[in-house]
């Protein structure tokens, strides 16, 4: 999807320019009052992020669980085929709820999004026929070190590269990453069009597209160092990844914020405690 199929006002207005302006607090009023005059999913789903660009997680979860209501119920009319249920904003909301802290949320949203996609109960996913679901599952995974999570995502990525039309689409060459069929420098040149970091961060600056692509590489390389023990290089990776303007759509710049965020506030308490003993 592109920026303008998530943000429901078009460039140049009033409204979208204040998330260009990074007035978040006014997006979030302003998409308030539309949402209560138009309604519709787009609109909560605009001012949930902005919530999230101000870190207002619950507020941004409420909007984004009744967004999800209203756009399934509106592809479950027979326009769309009538039995096929929407995935849209689950992987977001799966995000939420472990930013949130809570886990079995996380992965109950997450796992009904990558089962839906595998079974065929969910037709819209991304490009990479539901990559980036297995993407955020793994994530989970990984961090939390449940193993058979893991291994289900192995075997979820498994089936979706036999999809051969579809996985070379973004983010899929991320998932062949993950299972040893590409090298980092082919991630960063789906990316953006560059082999090595330096050239992929000053594509980033003027590209959005390059930007948003390179959000979720680097937060995903960051994770694989993580995987094989380096954590020194995931929090250098995921400092790089916020370190890039918020593309505001991307759930791993919001991920990568909390995992930094968190782990420094929880390293100042341990100093604090050590401290108060001594």
């Amino acid at each position: 999807m592109t920026p303008d199929d998530l943000l429901y006002v078009q460039p140049g207005t009033p409204d979208r320019l204040l998330f260009e302006e990074h007035r978040y607090e006014e997006a979030i009023v302003a998409f308030g009052q539309l949402y209560s005059h138009k309604g519709g999913a787009p609109l909560l789903a605009n001012r949930a992020w902005a919530f999230l660009c101000v870190g207002r997680l619950s507020e941004a979860l409420d909007d984004l669980q009744t967004a999800h209501r209203f756009a399934a119920e509106e592809h479950r009319h027979p326009m769309f085929g009538g039995e096929k249920v929407c995935g849209t904003y689950l992987d977001t909301i799966a995000a939420i709820y472990w930013m949130l802290g809570n886990k079995t949320e996380a992965y109950r949203t997450i796992r009904a999004s990558t089962d839906g996609i595998l079974d065929g109960s969910i037709h819209y996913a991304d490009l990479a026929a539901g990559a980036s679901q297995g993407l955020l599952l793994w994530y989970f995974a990984v961090t939390d070190g449940d193993v058979q999570q893991g291994k289900y995502v192995q075997r979820y990525f498994s089936r979706l590269a036999k999809r051969k039309s579809r996985i070379g689409y973004w983010p899929g060459p991320v998932a062949l990453f993950l299972l040893g069929k590409t090298q980092c420098a082919d991630v960063l040149n789906s990316a953006t069009g560059h082999n090595d970091l330096a050239g992929s961060l000053i594509k980033a600056e003027t590209d959005v597209l390059a930007r948003r692509q390179l959000v979720q590489a680097l937060f995903y390389l960051g994770i694989k160092a993580r995987e094989r023990g380096d954590e020194a290089e995931c929090r250098s990776l995921l400092v790089r990844c916020i370190g890039l303007q918020n593309p505001i759509i991307e759930d791993e710049w919001y991920l990568a914020w909390h995992e930094i965020a968190s782990r420094d506030l929880s390293k100042n308490h341990d100093h604090g405690e050590k401290r108060d003993s001594d």
